[in-house]
């Protein structure tokens, strides 16, 4: 099951115009206790903190944010520029509230922009996680440390955000068939705008021992769309059938 906080993370991303993404280093995390102070950023995700004029025109550049860590806790941070070295660094995160940790050598740090001055930031220290983090976003290990792309999100993403969306728009507890097919027609639509084929789907679904036949909803191409579009309406689906023609 996917953790919460990789869901928030990916939430973020999507929410917002600017995130990073990179795998923390010995010198990042203080493991190497060497003179490095905060996170090295890649002047790549410079557009992130200051504009190219303003990194022109100044040797060093300095602005004060604040960072919510793991969605739980909010510290200060300072981002400098320093145009002799050509490095980004965050530091000055003040006493005690540091996120960094010599175990989090390898981990994947993420920062996402939410305003000029605020952002969050994450730290995902098992494969488990930072491989789910990476494909929802199309990504390998070796296309971090840059601003995250939005152009390869993953479908499946995609398709959840949609229900959400869907899901917090309505004005009932339950919609109809018809607003049900429509719905997932839509998201589908906008989802694999490129599938052409479609298929007309009768499921039956199984509510906590009480049969529930679903009228026919059109779906591209799939019918992995079904099941967590229901899902999300009653959690206590424990099982399903359906039906298909073309």
């Amino acid at each position: 099951m996917i953790n919460e906080l990789i869901t928030k993370a990916i939430d973020a991303v999507l929410a917002n115009e600017y995130s990073f993404c990179k795998f923390l280093s010995a010198n990042d995390s203080g493991e190497t206790g060497g003179h490095q102070s905060g996170i090295l950023i890649s002047i790549s995700a410079s557009s992130m903190f200051f504009t190219k004029q303003e990194m022109r025109e100044n040797h060093i550049l300095k602005r004060d944010g604040k960072i919510k860590w793991q969605d739980d806790y909010t510290s200060s941070c300072t981002i400098t520029w320093y145009e002799s070295k050509k490095e980004l660094r965050i530091t000055r995160f003040g006493k005690g509230l540091s996120p960094l940790r010599p175990e989090y050598t390898g981990a994947l740090f993420v920062m996402v922009q939410e305003s000029e001055n605020n952002y969050q930031g994450f730290i995902f220290n098992t494969d488990e996680d930072i491989q789910e983090f990476l494909d929802s976003f199309g990504l390998t290990p070796t296309e971090t440390n840059r601003l995250i792309s939005l152009h390869r999100v993953n479908p499946e993403v995609k398709e959840r955000k949609a229900i959400e969306e869907f899901i917090a728009g309505l004005a009932v507890d339950f919609p109809s068939s018809y607003e049900m097919s429509a719905a997932a027609r839509m998201i589908q639509d906008k989802v694999h705008s490129n599938h052409k084929k479609r298929l007309q789907i009768q499921t039956i679904f199984f509510f906590g021992g009480q049969k529930k036949n679903i009228r026919c909803l059109e779906l591209l191409n799939t019918l992995d769309m079904e099941i967590p579009f229901h899902v999300a309406f009653n959690p206590s689906m424990t099982s399903f059938q359906w039906r298909t023609k073309s």
